[in-house]
């Protein structure tokens, strides 16, 4: 009873912090546009105000 109980555990830690691990590489990774810019980096834009 008490093996199972702490292979429950062990199993339940090792999930957790593979889940984790995922979550936080995940979080550190840049989506390129197909035309190369990074999707939620500020860009240069044009500014059309000052056009004559």
């Amino acid at each position: 009873m008490i093996g199972r109980i702490l292979l429950a555990i062990f199993i339940s830690i090792v999930a957790f912090v593979s889940l984790q691990q995922c979550i936080s590489q995940r979080e550190n990774q840049k989506i390129m546009t197909p035309w190369g810019s990074v999707i939620g980096e500020e860009t240069d834009t044009l500014d059309v105000t000052n056009i004559p």
